[in-house]
């Protein structure tokens, strides 16, 4: 499965600034991590949506 994730030409400096301050030097690394973590509270929140939806039915 291949992800690609669009981040807009004003984001990128919050995202590096973030990454930056985060992580230091580590920018592969740390660029993986930022977006394992977004995909994780993404499926969570996502999950809970589902499970409210099955409840209210």
């Amino acid at each position: 499965m291949k992800l690609s994730i669009v981040i807009p030409d004003e984001m990128k400096q919050r995202l590096d600034s973030y990454i930056a301050k985060r992580f230091g030097n580590q920018k592969p690394r740390a660029f993986s991590l930022v977006i394992r973590e977004a995909v994780n509270d993404f499926l969570s929140r996502q999950q809970k949506l589902e499970e409210l939806e099955k409840q209210q039915k």
